[in-house]
């Protein structure tokens, strides 16, 4: 049957897990090894207050990066990033709120879970581009 025409996998929460194609077994199979997986727990942000780039994660074997952004400011603009070069040079990567269920490359204000896959890419940031008052927050967990 063509891969189409299958459902494709899902947590327990019905939310789309980051998966491929086996056209031996004609089914989507989960990436990675799901009995050996590791996670990360990320810090990019410790309530800041000013604008900048604030800590890079290195992907390495991660597929999965969720992130949590908190705080106090109503007036921050937030720009996810990913580099193939070792960080010389950053391109936007889309993201889902996964509250919303929306996508784009950036957000404004707190109290937002965003998730990303970064399977194949060398590093990860989430930048602070402006913040006008108050203190942001930005963890998050990566997942192989």
């Amino acid at each position: 049957m063509p891969y189409n025409k299958k459902s494709m996998l899902r947590d327990a929460s019905e939310y789309l897990i980051p998966q491929f194609w086996d056209e031996e077994s004609d089914s989507y199979k989960p990436l990675g090894d799901p009995t050996k997986k590791k996670s990360k727990v990320l810090t990019f942000h410790e309530g800041a207050t000013t604008a900048g780039n604030g800590n890079t994660f290195d992907v390495q074997t991660f597929q999965v990066v969720s992130i949590d952004v908190t705080g106090t400011s109503t007036n921050c603009v937030l720009v996810f990033e990913h580099s193939m070069d070792s960080g010389a040079t950053w391109r936007g990567i889309t993201g889902v709120d996964v509250t919303e269920l929306l996508t784009a490359k950036q957000a404004t204000g707190t109290n937002q879970t965003w998730s990303f896959t970064i399977a194949g890419l060398q590093k990860f940031r989430v930048r602070i581009q402006s913040i006008t008052s108050g203190n942001v927050t930005v963890k998050g967990i990566a997942v192989e």
